[in-house]
């Protein structure tokens, strides 16, 4: 499957990369087990939950002596900032008082964060809201903001969670709305 959509994104100019989700012991199947046959295939980007499956899956990167990057997409604490960095982790922002929060940690610590926005354009978890084209404008206007001001951040991805890949259209419907906030 990783080759197969590797292949798909790969183009000359493409600057695009698979992210391996391998959350929850990567769905089950041992997420050690599954980094390292992923690394081998050359897969450098992995995305997990929490902080202590990115240390994880980290520490397992650099047994294979392989660079990747990894994305946490829930909470971290921002007492866990010094970490975020110290392991060279990217962490999902998904609303403005969080981003502060993530912010003044880092900055009070003397460090900058690698940063990916996290959209909800439909699945009602979190991120930054995008249901309506007001809240939409809301978005951008706070990431626009983050980017101007937060400089202990380095913002380096957008990205939004599809609720349903066999309902078309709602599918279509989130994509729209990602794609007015892109």
């Amino acid at each position: 499957n990783y080759r197969l959509l590797a292949d798909m994104i790969r183009t000359p100019n493409s600057t695009t990369r698979p992210i391996a989700v391998v959350k929850a012991e990567a769905y089950g199947h041992g997420a050690p087990e599954c980094v390292r046959t992923l690394l081998s295939e050359g897969c450098d980007f992995f995305a997990v939950s929490c902080i202590d499956e990115a240390v994880a899956v980290r520490l397992v990167c650099d047994e294979e002596h392989k660079g990747a990057d990894i994305l946490i997409l829930g909470y971290t604490s921002p007492a866990h900032a010094a970490l975020l960095h110290q392991f060279d982790m990217t962490q999902t922002l998904y609303s403005p008082d969080y981003a502060s929060e993530l912010h003044a940690a880092a900055k009070a610590a003397g460090i900058r964060l690698n940063v990916h926005v996290k959209v909800d354009t439909g699945m009602h978890r979190i991120g930054y809201p995008a249901f309506t084209p007001a809240e939409a404008e809301a978005t951008v206007d706070a990431i626009c903001t983050m980017q101007d001001t937060f400089d202990a951040f380095c913002v380096q991805g957008l990205f939004t969670h599809l609720s349903d890949a066999d309902s078309g259209n709602f599918c279509y419907e989130q994509w729209q709305r990602y794609l007015v906030v892109k």
